[in-house]
């Protein structure tokens, strides 16, 4: 048997935020394919784990980051970043110093 590890117990909050993110999208944007994944960052001024969202828009994929675990992770934040990238505006990025 091949095993890669346990399941993280966020990996059940991954498809909800996947949905919240399909669901909000603007209806010329709904054959975009959305990804998240939760990573562990090592980074100076990072939180120890990030929910990352990216659309793969094939002219011009666009990410944001939520800096806490997938099931920590609320609807209104999700609707917030994604906003804000849909309208130009840059992701966060990790505080430094």
């Amino acid at each position: 048997m091949i095993s890669f590890g346990e399941k993280k117990a966020s990996s059940k909050h991954i498809p909800v935020i996947r949905r919240w993110v399909e669901d909000a999208l603007p209806p010329e944007m709904e054959d975009i394919v959305v990804m998240v994944n939760e990573l562990n960052c090592l980074e100076p001024g990072c939180a120890p784990v990030e929910t990352v969202i990216t659309l793969l828009d094939p002219a011009k994929p666009k990410m944001f980051k939520l800096f806490k675990p997938a099931s920590e992770v609320q609807p209104a934040e999700v609707l917030t970043g994604l906003r804000d990238i849909l309208a130009g505006g840059t992701a966060p990025e990790h505080q430094t110093g």
